[in-house]
């Protein structure tokens, strides 16, 4: 694999998320190509860690249903039963 370089300040925001005292879940989203997968890759070495990918954004699928998707594989990943009524919100926080 090629030598991991340029994202400090990524793995820097990662690290004190993950050091934060109460559950975080990181969305990293960017354009194709730039590097997201190994940036998480790299970050996760050494640490208990759960990894989701989503559904891509197209004409045919909404912020809701990239949302409710996410959920489903939430609860199946940890072996829990999916709630009869799935609707996930979102809270956009800026730093």
């Amino acid at each position: 694999m090629k030598q991991f370089v340029g994202r400090n300040e990524e793995v820097k925001k990662l690290e004190d998320l993950f050091h934060a005292p109460r559950a975080i879940l990181a969305v990293i989203k960017g354009r194709r190509r730039i590097g997201q997968s190994r940036l998480v890759k790299e970050f996760a070495v050494g640490k208990v860690f759960h990894a989701f990918t989503g559904l891509a954004p197209t004409n045919s699928v909404s912020a809701q249903d990239q949302r409710n998707h996410f959920a489903r594989k939430f609860y199946s990943h940890f072996g829990l039963p999916p709630p009869k009524r799935l609707r996930i919100g979102v809270m956009l926080l800026s730093a």
